[in-house]
């Protein structure tokens, strides 16, 4: 029992999203200091965040004293953000666009009132609701489609999860890999996180199509005590993430290649990977980019077009204690984790 409490621990503190300014320290610091290789730009304290803390608020107080440190890439991302803008003098005239770690409630909400009021936002082309011009020949790239399948299974507690890049996908493959073989996974002294640099059950608990997983372990279309999953995330949510981790985080390191080579520019890249998403829907291109997995739709993996009947949905938001924790263990009660470990 001890066993799963600190699996379910594990995932909590690894992805629960923090708020306001915590939240700004966080998401500056998980991505700039924890994927950097080599010596660490991270005040060259590399993975340990209390040594970072206590560094930058060295810099902080030193800044706020004399005024005559130089900017750092650090200083840019963790000093506070009245510090900008020449807030002291313009505060009266700015108007204050709220972020948090979902984007989809008051940022956009903040966004379209300002550029309704201001009469930037462009006129409809067609005064035709989403459902009738996608009903349009080749108007809309299709609600389902078979692109792609990456399922996960523990055969010992009967568990087939099936990752989506951008929907918790290391954390799960970690998991599973874990539930795979507990004994050897924790003889490697692993954590999920080293998952992304090399998956220790790589090829051993991973298929690639459901039929799959029924054939090699006989498992019935009718009730048979496995559980099929899959960690759903909200559309926009999952977009902001993959574009911060393969444009921003990516361009940071130096990676211009990837993006589909636009950098910062969000026009294009969402233009560009459009352009792919079509031609995948209907000239059957094949080619399979990192930007596609990231950003192609949820609905297109998993053999969900033949299979949606057979699987669970875990929701996954940036809170994850509120939402998937109760339901991913839920699952793991379900299929027993609990007795066996």
């Amino acid at each position: 029992m001890h066993k799963v409490l600190l699996l379910l621990l594990f995932i909590l503190l690894h992805f629960r999203a923090p708020k306001n300014e915590i939240d700004a320290e966080f998401s500056s610091h998980c991505p700039y200091c924890r994927v950097a290789e080599g010596p660490s730009p991270c005040n060259g304290c590399d993975k340990n965040m209390t040594c970072f803390i206590l560094s930058e608020y060295e810099r902080f107080k030193k800044q706020a004293v004399k005024g005559v440190l130089t900017n750092t890439f650090e200083d840019r991302h963790f000093y506070p953000q009245n510090w900008r803008c020449d807030i002291k003098k313009m505060r009266k005239k700015y108007e204050f666009i709220r972020y948090s770690s979902d984007p989809t409630k008051q940022l956009m909400e903040d966004l379209f009132t300002i550029a309704r009021r201001q009469g930037k936002l462009p006129k409809r082309a067609k005064n035709i609701s989403a459902q009738t011009l996608c009903a349009q020949k080749l108007a809309c790239a299709p609600q389902f489609r078979k692109y792609e399948t990456m399922l996960r299974v523990s055969p010992k507690y009967k568990i087939v999860n099936c990752v989506v890049q951008k929907s918790m996908s290391t954390m799960m493959t970690g998991a599973m890999c874990y539930l795979y073989d507990e004994k050897e996974y924790e003889n490697t002294g692993r954590s999920f996180d080293d998952e992304f640099n090399g998956r220790l059950c790589k090829s051993q608990n991973e298929f690639s199509s459901v039929n799959d997983v029924r054939n090699k372990y006989n498992i019935s279309l009718r009730q048979s005590g496995w559980s099929f999953s899959m960690v759903v995330r909200h559309p926009i949510d999952r977009f902001v993430s993959g574009y911060v981790d393969r444009c921003v985080r990516l361009l940071v390191m130096n990676a211009t290649a990837q993006c589909n080579g636009c950098r910062l520019n969000m026009t294009c890249f969402i233009e560009n990977e459009y352009k792919r998403l079509m031609q995948i829907s209907y000239k059957r291109k094949t080619r399979r980019t990192m930007e596609d997995a990231h950003f192609f739709p949820q609905v297109w993996h998993c053999d969900l077009p033949d299979e949606r009947e057979f699987f669970e949905f875990l929701p996954y938001s940036t809170d994850s204690e509120e939402e998937f924790m109760p339901h991913f263990e839920d699952l793991l009660q379900r299929q027993d984790v609990c007795t066996y470990i």
